[in-house]
């Protein structure tokens, strides 16, 4: 009699369908994010699933679309595109947030910079 292990035991085909259920799992919550984000974006909702951390663990919260969009500016690739819609466009909306990204940028530092430079 052959003793050979059979790789097609229940246990065996159980594993495999949790992990194809995983797989499934995350493309679901990837297909969700990414029409929640859209329809921020679109504005038709202001709030987008996230998570929290309370503690040691996470958990899921709503979170306001624009924090997140905010967030995502921290990666590079993100800051690179905002950065190249905002020299190259010609929308009058993305003139308009570039005027905005001006008036802050001033406000901001020229009170401090002339401090710096001893300027009164």
């Amino acid at each position: 009699m052959d003793r050979t292990p059979c790789f097609n035991t229940l246990a065996a085909t159980r594993h495999l369908d949790r992990i194809d259920l995983a797989n499934a799992s995350l493309g679901d919550i990837q297909a969700e994010l990414t029409n929640d984000m859209q329809r921020a974006l679109a504005g038709l909702q202001t709030l987008v699933p996230g998570y929290t951390f309370n503690g040691t663990a996470a958990r899921e919260v709503l979170q306001s679309a624009a924090d997140e969009v905010q967030a995502t500016l921290d990666y590079m690739e993100c800051a690179q595109a905002l950065m190249l819609a905002l020299k190259d466009s010609t929308c009058p909306l993305v003139a308009k947030l570039r005027t905005a990204v001006v008036e802050r940028y001033v406000k901001d530092t020229a009170e401090r910079l002339a401090d710096v430079r001893g300027v009164e």
